[in-house]
């Protein structure tokens, strides 16, 4: 906030207030009148008694013997916070010199504690990991070390798929009339090559693609599979790539029209990583992005079978 703002902030405050305050006041007048016009003109009225003031309710000193360091700081925290409503709310009803100026000084102090708290806490986390993103998986700021996140996350993306292309296959969903399952083909083929996936093609119309000539005829499988994922039908589209699991009959979807390579790799690596989230036990450590996710298991790769969806 400017200090061009900050000194205009009491002055709109206090005009909205006055013009409201006005307002009432008019109102009330006016009713009086309305309301009690059978009186006439010259009807005595004793006036109304005066209203007591308020009484003052003794400020507790700040602190003192006996008060602990935690608890003396949030009783310093609360006395500047009251100091500082007060008297913004004195500079709008008063605007003196004296009071925009106690009221700005507060402002400036405020500032300057807040500035000093947040190069306390940079410091603090340059020294203490578990407080640093750039240890808990954000993606750091600085070249030589996003170079370092992007290449490392690549790695640990390429393992999960090349992984689960043991245990795993592909649906994909297509029409031989769709332009987009085209374009999606010749990219889902590099995909399977450079992986080693198993691709089960299911047209919906019969027809089959230059890169999946003899697909699958759809038998009912699309309706079960978005049943089985909750997908309302009318949201149903082609091209549609879902992961499966033979062994499990889990499907998880990868997504909905056209995908790249590095885009099946991408949301293939955060669909197993949310999966995983899922099955962890309640309290357990949360999986870190650079955590490797499930499924990349070791050993004889073995082709999935065709999934009989239930």
């Amino acid at each position: 906030m400017s200090r061009r703002a900050v000194a205009a902030t009491p002055f709109i405050v206090a005009a909205a207030l006055l013009a409201s305050a006005g307002h009432v006041a008019a109102a009330d007048g006016d009713m009086s009148y309305w309301g009690s016009r059978q009186e006439g003109w010259f009807w005595y009225q004793n006036p109304p008694a005066p209203k007591k003031p308020p009484k003052e309710v003794p400020v507790k000193p700040v602190g003192g013997a006996g008060t602990s360091a935690s608890n003396r700081d949030l009783a310093n925290f609360k006395d500047f916070q009251r100091r500082m409503e007060e008297a913004l709310q004195m500079s709008v009803i008063n605007p003196t010199d004296a009071n925009v100026l106690n009221y700005l000084t507060l402002w400036q102090e405020a500032k300057t504690k807040a500035s000093v708290f947040t190069d306390v806490a940079q410091a603090i986390a340059w020294r203490t990991p578990s407080v640093n993103d750039d240890f808990q998986g954000v993606r750091p700021t600085t070249p030589a070390a996003t170079q370092v996140f992007d290449r490392q996350l690549e790695e640990e993306q390429t393992a999960t798929v090349a992984g689960l292309a043991r245990t795993h296959g592909l649906f994909f969903f297509f029409r031989s009339d769709c332009p987009y399952c085209h374009a999606m083909a010749p990219m889902l083929k590099q995909f399977e090559l450079k992986y080693g996936f198993t691709v089960y093609p299911v047209s919906m119309d019969g027809g089959g693609l230059p890169e999946y000539p003899r697909p699958q005829r759809d038998n009912g499988i699309a309706a079960r599979l978005i049943t089985e994922l909750g997908i309302p039908p009318e949201e149903f589209q082609v091209p549609f790539t879902v992961l499966a699991q033979p062994g499990t009959r889990e499907v998880l979807p990868v997504g909905f029209g056209v995908m790249t390579a590095a885009d099946m790799v991408e949301r293939i690596d955060m669909v197993m990583k949310l999966r995983a989230k899922e099955r962890m036990p309640a309290g357990s450590q949360a999986l870190s992005p650079r955590s490797r996710p499930m499924g990349t298991q070791t050993g004889t790769r073995t082709t999935p079978q065709p999934l009989a969806v239930r």
